[in-house]
Order: C-alpha cells, then sequence, then structure tokens
C-alpha cells in the first residue's frame, strides 16, 4: 500500500509511474502526456495532467479549420487564411477570428515582429478580398503560361 500522499517524492513517484503507463497511449494517437502540478493531501493527491500533440502542424490545422468555420460571416473565404496585407505601413498576415470578441474579430501577425495583434474588420476584410482577386489573377495567368504538353512530358500520351 503507498505511503506517501503527503511528500512531494510520493507525488515524483506516483506520476513517475503514471507517465510510464501512458506511453502505449502516446505512441497510439501521437500525443505527449505532461504532469501539469496537483495537490497533496494527507490520504489522497490530485495530478494534473496535460496532453500536448507531438505534431508540429496540428495548432495550424486547427487554425485553419476554426477560420474556415467562421470566415463567411465577415466577408472572407477560407483560402484567405494566411492572406497578407498592409496597415500602417506594417505588412501582417491573418491568423484567427475570434467571433467572441465582435469589436476586433480578426487576429493577425505582423511580419516585422512576429507579434499578434487584434484588428477590426474595417481595412483588413478590403485588403484581403483584393489581395485574393490579384492572387487569383496571378494563378490563373500561371496556368496559362505553361504549356499544356509540359503536363504530359515524359508520360508517353502523344
Amino acid at each position: 500500500m503507498f505511503q506517501g500522499f503527503g511528500s512531494r517524492e510520493g507525488y515524483r513517484l506516483i506520476t513517475e509511474d503514471m507517465l510510464a503507463a501512458l506511453a502505449p497511449i502516446e505512441a497510439k494517437y501521437g500525443v505527449k502526456f505532461a504532469t501539469a502540478g496537483g495537490t497533496l493531501g494527507t490520504s489522497d493527491m490530485l495530478v494534473k495532467l496535460k496532453v500536448e500533440s507531438t505534431d508540429p502542424t496540428a495548432v495550424d490545422k486547427a487554425a485553419a479549420q476554426e477560420f474556415a468555420r467562421q470566415c463567411r460571416f465577415y466577408g472572407l473565404e477560407p483560402e484567405d487564411y494566411g492572406a497578407e496585407f498592409t496597415m500602417g505601413g506594417v505588412r501582417y498576415r491573418l491568423t484567427a477570428i475570434k467571433s467572441s470578441r465582435p469589436k476586433y474579430p480578426l487576429c493577425a501577425e505582423s511580419l516585422r515582429d512576429g507579434r499578434t495583434y487584434k484588428m477590426t474588420t474595417a481595412g483588413v476584410v478590403a485588403q484581403v478580398v483584393a489581395g485574393r482577386a490579384a492572387r487569383r489573377a496571378a494563378e490563373a495567368a500561371a496556368i496559362r503560361a505553361t504549356p499544356d504538353t509540359a503536363k504530359f512530358a515524359g508520360t508517353g500520351m502523344f
């Protein structure tokens, strides 16, 4: 029977065993478990467990999916995630929509210093929509400039 409930050493022993027991689950789901504090009592302890994704792109994928769900309410499209625009002479990248902030629902990352800023929809949406038209025109021009024969080069399909 475990006797180390009230001590940090007992907490360390329990959490080490817990994390070792969770190793197969980490491998199965591609996550990482870590202890995130807790409390010690005389006959019990609370262990807080943190679960993190091991996929470095998981946060970006989740942010893009959330952006796609909310973008139409603000006159944007899913392809506008990550669009770049200029405000006050500084270039920004559109990174999120937070509908819980009606006055400043857009999040943008400064390309100058990497900081994230809250923004209104006023000038941002107009610039992003204008940039979208320019991006589409550039993509269409690139497709027109590509000869059709290049698509079949080396396939013997002439």
